[in-house]
């Protein structure tokens, strides 16, 4: 079947309709990269506040066939889920470029159609089962369930090309020893420490780190319950300045000493009365003035700031002196 030489995307743009923050995000996708671009937009969790605009960023507005979908991408009566959309780029990405151009004209055909309609339509085209494709009927709204996992590491012999097109077996994290002595079994060898990482998928960026890292990460998170908190999680490592393993994990236990929310005025007036009437090169100065910033995923600002950091300061040191003591 031909499907063209490299994969097919929808390139859009998702925006939140209350605050009009805008973000990239490409179709097909992972469950990852939605948590992302909504958290990019501030969208909060188990909202349905967003639309998609029919083009990328940078103003690219995809093939031919893209731009037929236009009016059912931005369709107001009716817009389009995260989740219409991820499944249609699915079914599209696997027809070929006959079967493409086919779909393209059936679509030009008529001013009416919704997403719901390109989907049935594209399904008629292909032969491939998407199984996997459940119409959530709470809504619009990207929601975290329990049994997701928190990252998808793909392990592959040691000394394969890590580039090239093997990605070996998947494994689900967190995952157990049970888990993780299957994966290595299936390519056969004894452990997964005699297998090299080919990629990782996940919540947060990872580079760099072990199975046994990611592993023990991925179990942090799903012991607090980071799924429903990501947008806060993600904007309290970037507050933080985080890089460190061993504190992004110490961090997913610690959300509650943070404020955050999707309105910097509206966190500034907690702390300035007359906040709402500053010019914006003011309300920056009070937001340092307050330890308050705006990050790439919404607002956030250390409870008891100075309290706090003189605490951990005295930690830190006591720390350093049992490890002086130790050595």
């Amino acid at each position: 079947m031909d499907t063209g030489k490299t994969p097919w995307y929808l390139h859009l743009s998702l925006m939140n309709t209350e605050k009009r923050r805008i973000s990239d995000i490409r179709y097909p996708c992972t469950k990852f990269e939605m948590f992302e671009s909504l958290a990019c937009c501030w969208v909060p969790y188990g909202s349905e506040s967003y639309c998609h605009l029919a083009e990328s960023l940078d103003g690219y507005q995809g093939d031919s066939l893209q731009k037929a979908l236009r009016s059912a991408i931005e369709n107001k009566e009716y817009p389009p889920s995260m989740q219409e959309l991820n499944y249609l780029a699915m079914i599209i990405q696997n027809l070929s470029v006959t079967k493409r151009r086919r779909l393209k004209q059936t679509i030009l055909q008529r001013t009416d159609f919704t997403i719901a309609d390109v989907i049935k339509t594209a399904a008629s085209f292909s032969s491939l089962r998407f199984e996997d494709f459940i119409q959530r009927k709470e809504g619009r709204a990207v929601l975290w369930n329990e049994d997701d996992s928190f990252f998808k590491v793909y392990l592959v012999h040691q000394g394969a090309d890590l580039y090239g097109d093997n990605d070996g077996i998947c494994l689900d994290c967190p995952a157990s020893k049970e888990m993780c002595q299957k994966a290595a079994e299936a390519l056969g060898v004894k452990s997964c420490r005699e297998l090299s990482i080919s990629r990782v998928e996940g919540v947060v960026q990872n580079d760099g780190l072990t199975l046994e890292d990611i592993n023990l990460w991925a179990d942090t998170l799903k012991r607090f319950h980071i799924g429903e908190m990501l947008g806060k999680y993600k904007a309290v490592l970037e507050y933080e300045n985080c890089t460190d393993l061993q504190e992004a994990v110490k961090l997913a236990g610690q959300l509650e000493a943070y404020e955050y929310t999707d309105d910097l005025g509206e966190m500034l007036d907690q702390y300035h009365e007359k906040a709402s009437l500053m010019e914006f090169d003011e309300q920056m100065e009070t937001a340092d003035e307050f330890q308050i910033i705006a990050t790439k995923y919404g607002v956030v600002r250390k409870r008891n700031f100075r309290l706090e950091q003189q605490s951990q300061n005295e930690s830190r040191l006591e720390e350093s002196a049992g490890r002086i003591r130790m050595q």
